[in-house]
């Protein structure tokens, strides 16, 4: 997914707190133009949190030892909370907020260098990857 069709997608949530929407993982690489997304992976507010349990189309699941929504159709993922895997902790939603840029949309997109302070605590190889491929965009 571009940044388009994940715009689009996330309008027709119509979330009762667009502020309270931060967009992570390979959606926020996506909003920044370096990768196309396979999903859209958002950290939300409490009141956006109860939000989508209303929702028919979303589901409670387990995934990582944590506790997040998916949409039925698969196109999100949605989390409370951030967590480093280095230091074995969470991350709230109002740290991560405190580093972020807001979209036209309203929603809030972690800064560049929070992205890679983020890929480094989940440390996974796509997101060493993804540290390259954001290194390399600011560079141009």
């Amino acid at each position: 997914m571009d940044k388009d069709a994940i715009l689009t997608r996330m309008a027709s949530i119509h979330f009762p707190d667009p502020g309270g929407v931060i967009i992570v993982g390979g959606t926020a690489m996506a909003m920044l133009g370096i990768r196309k997304a396979e999903d859209i992976d958002l950290l939300l507010s409490w009141q956006n949190w109860r939000y989508v349990s209303t929702l028919p189309d979303w589901r409670l699941t387990t995934s990582y030892g944590r506790r997040h929504f998916i949409s039925i159709d698969g196109d999100f993922d949605a989390w409370r909370w951030w967590f480093d895997t280095n230091a074995r902790r969470r991350i709230s939603f109002q740290e991560i907020a405190s580093h972020c840029l807001v979209t036209q949309a309203g929603y809030l997109l972690p800064a560049a260098d929070y992205q890679i302070v983020m890929k480094r605590q989940l440390n996974r190889p796509k997101d060493r990857a993804d540290i390259e491929r954001i290194v390399q965009h600011r560079s141009t």
